[in-house]
């Protein structure tokens, strides 16, 4: 029988062994941190330990292939090597397997369909988790099903608050776990519902960076351990986010809305809708997500924008059916994406397109149907419509965004960046961190209904 001794490991280890063998309803960790912390290291000792002692099979993804052999593979090597399994693996082009027949298969992730037929898995590992979009995740975790599926692990840097992982996991209800790593600044909580396991760690809970407290295993590297010190004083906001594993706010060293301030344009608390004034509802139209900016305005006088959609997997007429249920009674004027109007296949007939379904979802009439001055067909097309939208920005005397209702679009503005020396706002097809849906609905709200104003203004 194979045993393991206390100095091979780190204490995030004994932590992930612990919770998974009380709580046999975890099926998800989220492990997230500081540079030097050993995230991956450590879930890659409990995988092979697992895999090896109890035949199960794990399948570890990371987003750009071209890169597994000089991180994920690298880095399972050492943690079996570690472990003291090297005798019970042999490696592979871009596999360990077991000397009884089992595997870990490492590969990246280069479309969606590489997430399905994952089932017979016992262990799955998603690296860098930030890299991945929403959709990839839910993917990823509908496949991972079936009588042998066990935990699903996702590891990230946390470099930028505004990618989807963040809002995910505040929108959980999480609790203190027994179990505490040796930093204060790290944490270990379990979900309210008892299926998830939640840890922040930092490089001063991994002994092989800093040394065991008993200071008989491990290893402080003194070099390492400098370089952070400098790095605290040379730029301290890096320091947060590499050695602190503090969620970063992104540098936006182009940014599309320039004009945006924020102690100009956002709200001290979320506004409340007027309801004996009309709510204006600006749409950009995707397969997912569905999203949608409600605001009320009078051009010269204010623009509230009180909330935004961002929802997946909903069509056209769900999507409006939640908008009439959270504005009850509110008489809608709607303004979205001029493609909206062509005709399209697969809804209800030929004839069918986006902009029909909204009206008779929301039981409006044409005289309520606006449409964005756009004229993509200009050269400069781009570079007008930046410069139309930061001048209402810099120009309008009281436009008003709600902190926490809006978020979603709030992320969206501040990300908002342009191609490298052109005016055109840089964007991702799909439901990703760029792709800049509510970005567009704001375009379309601006460029509908402030066109008059701003000619008054110049």
């Amino acid at each position: 029988m194979a045993t393991f001794r206390k100095e091979w490991f780190n204490p995030l280890y004994f932590i992930l062994n612990d919770a998974l063998k009380k709580h046999q309803e975890i099926s998800k960790v989220f492990c997230y941190g500081s540079k030097s912390s050993a995230k991956t290291f450590s879930i890659g000792q409990y995988i092979a330990k697992e895999c090896y002692l109890n035949n199960t099979d794990a399948i570890c993804f990371r987003k750009e292939s071209t890169r597994i052999k000089t991180t994920l593979k690298k880095t399972f090597s050492k943690a079996i090597k570690q472990t003291r399994l090297q005798n019970g693996y042999v490696t592979q082009d871009f596999m360990f397997k077991t000397t009884k027949g089992n595997s870990i298969v490492l590969t990246g992730l280069d479309n969606e369909d590489k997430v399905k037929g994952i089932e017979e898995f016992g262990y799955l590992l998603f690296d860098e988790l930030d890299h991945y979009s929403f959709e990839e995740f839910e993917q990823a975790d509908l496949s991972f099903r079936g009588e042998s599926a066990k935990v699903f692990f996702a590891t990230w840097n946390p470099i930028s608050d505004k990618i989807w992982v963040k809002p995910y996991l505040d929108g959980f209800k999480w609790n203190d776990y027994e179990l505490q790593l040796p930093s204060p600044e790290s944490f270990v909580k379990i979900s309210e519902c008892g299926t998830m396991l939640y840890i922040k760690t930092i490089y001063t809970d991994n002994f092989w960076t800093v040394g065991s407290p008993c200071g008989t295993y491990g290893y402080k590297d003194e070099k390492l351990l400098q370089k952070y010190e400098t790095l605290k004083t040379t730029n301290y906001k890096s320091w947060l986010v590499n050695c602190m594993g503090e969620w970063g706010i992104a540098e936006n060293k182009s940014p599309f809305f320039y004009a945006l301030d924020e102690t100009k344009h956002y709200a001290v608390n979320d506004i409340i809708w007027n309801k004996s004034d009309v709510l204006y509802l600006a749409f950009d139209f995707n397969i997912s997500p569905m999203t949608c900016v409600v605001a009320q305005l009078k051009p010269g006088v204010y623009l509230n924008i009180i909330k935004s959609y961002k929802i997946r997997n909903i069509t056209i007429k769900e999507f409006c059916g939640q908008i009439k249920r959270d504005f009850q009674g509110a008489i809608f004027k709607v303004t979205a994406d001029p493609a909206g109007n062509s005709r399209s296949v697969g809804y209800d007939s030929v004839t069918t397109t986006m902009h029909s379904i909204i009206r008779q979802s929301l039981n409006i009439g044409l005289n309520q149907m606006d449409k964005p001055m756009l004229n993509w067909n200009r050269r400069d097309a781009w570079q007008e419509i930046r410069i139309f939208c930061n001048s209402v920005l810099q120009h309008h005397p009281n436009i008003n965004i709600s902190p926490k209702a809006a978020i979603e679009l709030i992320n969206d503005l501040e990300m908002a960046t342009t191609i490298e020396n052109e005016d055109k706002l840089y964007k991702t097809s799909g439901d990703t961190e760029f792709g800049m849906h509510l970005t567009d609905c704001f375009i379309y709200l601006l460029t509908t209904y402030f066109n008059t104003y701003l000619k008054r203004q110049l």
